[in-house]
């Protein structure tokens, strides 16, 4: 019945708002977490490794990464990219994932979500890389773009916990080259 489109204007200007709510939180929530490491490297531990320590819908297990992947996915792919030497910065990753998901603000989200499972695709394939991940490549392409796309959340919250695991038992992955 007649009701008016926001204006362009009022539509970025909720964008804006948006983008820096996001980016207060992001600041908030990296200067407070912190990844309890243990002091013994556990034998075997490189092999379980191989595959993601943890399965997509077993997010469940740790809320506060599942909480964290599904209302603030920018901040939470971001902070597992950092951990991993290599991959993007925090801020880096999170101002890419940001700009992508006002992209998609923009678009109707059709874009946005297409490009945002490309970007992810890519450094889950990144991380397979790190962690010389018996399944690379391949089907894997399909298989983890079909990951993000379908559910966004599931995937990085697999990854966080899976590098956060990694961090915990000092995994060679994410170990600086210099250390």
């Amino acid at each position: 019945t007649g009701e008016e489109a926001p204006s362009t204007g009022s539509v970025l200007t909720s964008l804006l708002l948006w983008a820096i709510v996001m980016s207060l939180v992001a600041y908030y929530y990296k200067s407070k977490h912190e990844i309890a490491i243990t002091d013994e490297k556990q034998t075997g531990e490189a092999d379980s490794f191989k595959e993601f320590k943890h399965g997509l819908f077993s997010c469940h297990e740790d809320p506060e990464i599942a909480l964290c992947s599904l209302c603030c996915p920018a901040i939470r792919w971001s902070l597992t990219l950092n951990l991993v030497p290599g991959l993007l910065s925090f801020w880096v990753a999170f101002f890419i994932y940001l700009c992508v998901e006002l992209l998609g603000g923009l678009t109707a989200g059709t874009i946005g979500w297409i490009c945002l499972t490309l970007l992810c695709t890519a450094y889950r394939q990144e991380l397979r890389a790190k962690f010389n991940m018996e399944q690379q490549g391949g089907w894997t392409f399909v298989t983890d773009a079909l990951t993000y796309f379908c559910c966004t959340c599931c995937a990085i919250a697999q990854e966080a916990r899976h590098v956060e695991d990694a961090v915990r038992c000092g995994h060679e992955a994410v170990q600086n080259e210099e250390g």
